[in-house]
């Protein structure tokens, strides 16, 4: 009698970069009958963060910076049931890796293998305030929140006269200098002054009154990049009409604006906040080893520490490269982390060796606004018009669909020769 070998059951947590590509590199495994895997995310949907900038400032619609999770792991021919992978529109509540069970508001599901690949949220540092009175751009729903607030700014701003609520309305504050903070605060400078104000030119709203500030903690902006690269990219927000406050501390954000140490206030009913972010983690029972963040940490093949059926991977894992410390908390590092970790659920499904996962970064693209962008690939060091062109062609190709690509390359095309949209959507 022949005995048939029971299918595994792999569980992946988050959807984001490293949970959606260890998915797609798994269904050739799934359809060799020798394991069954089951995708759970808050969304039912892949959200392209990279791109959240465009969208909170009109240049993307929300749509294309999405993309349906059943498109993207669907098999192009039909498959039985248990053959594709299996997704889960549901909230992760805690897990139990002692029982090997992942908890959910809706069900509870049993592991062979889990990985964890949940994700970050914004940290706002414990500044007071700030998660009250401020809007994060991580999410969606952040982006278009950002863009209902600028557009009602300016609504608000066309019917008041001088005066401190006109000042109000019409700054404009962006808290954290790195890669999100500048990609942001460059594409409202062009959808404020370039899109919205000649709507609003024979109101009460006037150019001189709009103000754009862009707040970094540290002495430079983009503190990852060269310095000449660092000083080029300040040169063109200033050309922006961006005013940029270096070696600056946020102390508290409230209802009318920022303060500032050393007692300086600004004035401001539209602070976003792109200072930082923390990891995700559902509530975990069980031996697991975290860092003073929440990193869960773990060794070189990606196994959180004291687990061997747990993989954990992308703003979540805590993975201490001998060359370069902790590996950053990156796009690029979570889809590189990806092939390593289903690699190694095959490895162990075949009784091979692990593969040990090593991280050598690819470089940093920053959009810097239409036609401005600034690079450091592979040690090379670009800027202008051919940095633009790059990063928007990087971006596009890390679209996991044709189809999705083709959208978003028509949008940018007709962007080119017309203004944004300004409909207020929410």
């Amino acid at each position: 009698m022949v005995k048939f070998m029971e299918k595994k059951k792999i569980v992946i947590i988050g959807a984001g970069f490293g949970g959606i590509y260890v998915a797609r590199k798994l269904k050739k495994l799934i359809k060799s009958g020798l394991i069954e895997v089951t995708l759970i995310n808050k969304t039912n949907y892949f959200l392209f963060t990279p791109l959240l900038h465009e969208v909170a400032t009109g240049g993307l619609s929300p749509i294309s910076a999405t993309e349906p999770i059943r498109e993207i792991i669907r098999n192009k021919r039909h498959l039985p049931a248990g053959s594709q992978v299996q997704f889960r529109q549901a909230e992760v509540t805690a897990i139990n890796l002692d029982e090997k069970i992942v908890e959910t508001n809706n069900e509870k599901i049993k592991f062979d293998y889990l990985v964890l690949a949940t994700g970050a949220e914004t940290n706002f540092h414990g500044i007071s305030g700030a998660k009250e009175n401020s809007l994060p751009l991580k999410s969606l729903r952040d982006a278009l929140s950002i863009r209902a607030r600028i557009i009602d700014s300016f609504e608000k701003a066309a019917s008041e006269p001088v005066g401190e609520k006109r000042t109000k309305l019409l700054t404009f504050v962006v808290v954290g200098a790195g890669a999100t903070g500048a990609e942001l605060v460059a594409e409202i400078a062009e959808f404020v002054v370039g899109t919205l104000y000649p709507y609003y030119a024979d109101t009460f709203c006037k150019k001189r009154d709009i103000k754009i500030i862009l707040i970094s903690r540290e002495a430079e902006i983009l503190s990852h990049f060269p310095k000449k690269l660092r000083d080029w990219s300040l040169q063109i927000l200033n050309k922006k009409g961006i005013s940029v406050l270096r070696d600056t501390s946020v102390t508290k954000i409230h209802e009318n604006g920022v303060s500032l140490g050393g007692g300086q206030k600004i004035l401001s009913s539209n602070i976003f906040w792109t200072a930082g972010v923390s990891p995700v983690l559902p509530k975990i029972i069980g031996n697991i080893e975290l860092t003073e963040n929440n990193r869960v940490k773990v060794d070189q093949n990606l196994l959180a520490l004291n687990q061997d059926s747990v993989f954990v991977l992308g703003d979540v894992a805590y993975f201490k490269s001998d060359e370069n410390g902790a590996v950053p908390m990156l796009a690029q590092v979570a889809v590189n982390q990806a092939k390593t970790v289903a690699e190694n659920l095959q490895n162990i499904l075949s009784g091979k060796q692990l593969r040990s996962f090593k991280y050598k970064s690819m470089g940093s693209l920053i959009s810097l606004g239409e036609w401005q962008a600034v690079g450091d690939i592979f040690g090379f060091k670009i800027k202008g018009r051919f940095a633009w062109w790059l990063w928007r062609t990087v971006y596009l190709f890390k679209f996991l669909s044709w189809k999705k690509r083709f959208r978003i390359a028509f949008e940018w095309t007709i962007n080119l020769f017309f203004s944004r949209d300004t409909t207020k959507i929410n």
